[in-house]
């Protein structure tokens, strides 16, 4: 975020944010609890930015905001490393079969004065330090972390381990071959790798077998890389629990936004033990669009568009109404059932 309170004049953010359900949020330099009544429906963890010196801003910093609707099955584990968040999911709401850990990040580049004045150590130690504090407490989960890790992988992912008759079937190797549009493998990247290999999970960004969008997540004025990620157990991946995954291109921050879509969680109301429930959702997919914007050029729908216009003489709420239908109808190439 490169500072969070000044984005937060910004109406327009607020409404980008406001409309998921889990948001992770690094770099806010926020060194209280995050509390704001913009976020009044959702829950809010902070790991608290810090003061690298006597002088210049703080450093760092994590806001993890979770909606109130799902607040009874889900709890913060307290660790002890900086600019880390865990949250633990009951199994009931992913319906995965086992506890899900949501772990939001922030890993400061390699040449931060932060490695000067901390004893969690260096770069993506503290990560791999912290599933294995998890696997001390819990012997079978599943986890998706998140965040900015200043580490560039190029096109690469987790090395998978042998199945019992010593070799994978090519459909599992597909399913997490990745591209990317950042070629670059860092010394922080091979750390994140070989975590990867070594826990059995994967980086999502760039997925080959799921299409998902591999561009840059990290823009300057000196070039592109791609630093923030997804990265889920591979059970997960290869599972129908991911959706989509997209790089929205926003201007708030250096960093633009990523946004994963998983199998939903449960509908707005009844209980998860209360049978199968579904819920729709309307998902971006930007392999769809043209078929969108095809379906707004059609006859009938630039008919709704004048019926629309017609209708504020009569009815604002009417119009609108119209006006929401009819792009929900272009839309509905993008619907999904959860």
């Amino acid at each position: 975020m490169e500072g969070l309170w000044q984005k937060l004049d910004c109406a327009d953010f607020v409404s980008f944010l406001l409309s998921f359900d889990v948001v992770c949020l690094t770099e806010t330099f926020i060194d209280t609890d995050f509390q704001s009544d913009m976020f009044k429906d959702y829950l809010s963890f902070t790991a608290k930015a810090k003061k690298l010196s006597h002088h210049g801003r703080n450093s760092g910093g994590v806001v993890m905001l979770l909606k109130k609707l799902y607040a009874e099955f889900v709890r913060e584990v307290k660790v002890p490393y900086e600019n880390m968040l865990v949250i633990e999911v009951d199994e009931v709401l992913f319906k995965t079969g086992k506890p899900v850990y949501m772990i939001g990040v922030y890993i400061p580049p390699c040449e931060s004065p932060a490695y000067r004045v901390t004893e969690n150590g260096f770069g993506i130690e503290p990560l791999e330090q912290c599933l294995l504090d998890l696997q001390g407490k819990c012997s079978d989960f599943h986890f998706i972390i998140f965040g900015d890790m200043n580490s560039r992988t190029g096109d690469k992912n987790g090395m998978l381990e042998c199945s019992a008759d010593g070799m994978y079937s090519d459909e599992a190797e597909e399913s997490f071959s990745r591209t990317s549009k950042d070629p670059t493998v860092n010394a922080f990247g091979q750390q994140l790798l070989d975590l990867c290999s070594a826990f059995e999970c994967s980086i999502v960004n760039g997925l080959c077998d799921k299409r998902f969008d591999d561009g840059l997540t990290f823009i300057s004025q000196t070039g592109g890389s791609v630093v923030d990620y997804f990265i889920v157990s591979n059970e997960l991946c290869v599972d129908t629990f991911l959706s989509s995954f997209e790089i929205i291109p926003r201007v708030e921050s250096s960093h633009l936004p990523i946004v994963l879509c998983a199998r939903a969680i449960r509908a707005d109301t009844g209980h998860p033990d209360s049978g199968d429930e579904w819920i729709e959702r309307y998902v971006w997919d930007k392999q769809k669009e043209n078929d969108f914007v095809a379906h707004l050029s059609t006859s009938s729908s630039l008919d709704e568009v004048t019926r629309a216009t017609t209708e504020l003489d009569v009815s604002v709420d009417s119009a609108l109404n119209i006006f929401v239908a009819n792009i929900l109808s272009a839309a509905e190439c993008m619907k999904k059932t959860f």
